[in-house]
């Protein structure tokens, strides 16, 4: 069956839609992936950090947008000991203690780790460290465009047949 141009535009713009919108998806688990040999991090918490703009048929155009706070130290696994706060940042490197630092809850109702800023009861201060976006800029970019490069042509050619039997 031959097809008119309307039909082969429709699965061009639908191949390539669906084609982005997939690599997008595999570039993110990609990039968590490696960013989590490296930082004790659960990949729900970089999960929630990542949004995908996915692409429509009117605009062939994705993003993974990284939102860059830095996270609290109490997602690497803090847990309150003697003489302070144990905390595991890097999967490489042992726990460390940050001394008289304590784990407790903030107003809102989310655990952090805190310090005092002086030698009084008051003011204390959470404690924050690396952002979701230098993780992924240190590790993640780099496995992401590997996603990229080695399965855009093949998905891109998979969709393409799909999208070409389907409009006939």
């Amino acid at each position: 069956m031959i097809l008119s141009p309307k039909q082969l535009q429709n699965a061009l713009n639908s191949a390539g839609r669906s084609t982005l919108n997939k690599m997008l998806t595999q570039g993110r688990t990609a990039a968590n992936r490696k960013v989590r040999e490296i930082y004790n991090v659960k990949a729900k918490t970089l999960k929630d950090y990542t949004i995908i703009q996915r692409a429509t048929n009117r605009s062939l155009e994705g993003a993974l947008i990284i939102r860059g706070r830095k996270l609290p130290l109490i997602v690497f696994g803090a847990r309150q000991v003697k003489r302070g706060t144990s905390v595991k940042v890097k999967k490489t490197s042992g726990r460390k203690i940050i001394l008289h630092a304590f784990v407790t809850e903030s107003t809102r109702g989310k655990l952090h780790v805190w310090t005092r800023e002086g030698p009084a009861r008051l003011p204390i201060q959470p404690k924050f460290t690396i952002s979701v976006s230098g993780m992924f800029e240190n590790q993640g970019a780099a496995a992401f465009e590997n996603v990229l490069k080695s399965k855009m042509a093949d998905t891109f050619e998979h969709e393409l047949d799909f999208y070409l039997k389907r409009s006939r």
